[in-house]
This record gives C-alpha cells, sequence and structure tokens, in this order.
C-alpha cells in the first residue's frame, strides 16, 4: 500500500523491501514502464540501462550505475 502512495504522489522509484516475489522489489523505468532492474532480494538478475538509460526508451534512470 505505501508503494501505491508514493507512485501516486508522483515518486518515481519506490522500492519494497523484504517482501519476495513483490513488484515493488524491481526498478521501472517512469516513461515506458519496462523493468531497468530486476532484483531478487538483494541479488540483481537483470540490468536493463546503458550510460545511465533505459536500453528500451533510452529515459535517463537517477543514479550511479556501475
Amino acid at each position: 500500500m505505501a508503494r501505491k502512495v508514493a507512485l501516486d504522489t508522483g515518486l518515481h522509484f519506490p522500492y519494497v523491501g523484504n517482501v519476495p516475489g513483490h513488484e515493488g522489489e524491481n526498478t521501472y523505468c517512469p516513461h515506458c514502464k519496462n523493468i531497468v532492474i530486476r532484483r531478487a532480494g538483494f541479488s540483481i538478475l537483470e540490468n536493463h540501462l546503458k550510460d545511465g538509460k533505459c536500453t528500451d526508451c533510452d529515459q535517463p534512470i537517477p543514479g550511479i550505475w556501475v
């Protein structure tokens, strides 16, 4: 419920931790809504960022991506 409130108020990257399998443990592109970081717990399973941008739509995603 907290994630929905955060999204509804305009936050782009609310994160749900400690709830395995919840869609909120992933990071989504605010433009195309595709997953840019897929996680399972503390592990990153997929990274769909290149040069700090979504690989699907080229939307910049703020953060430090190494």
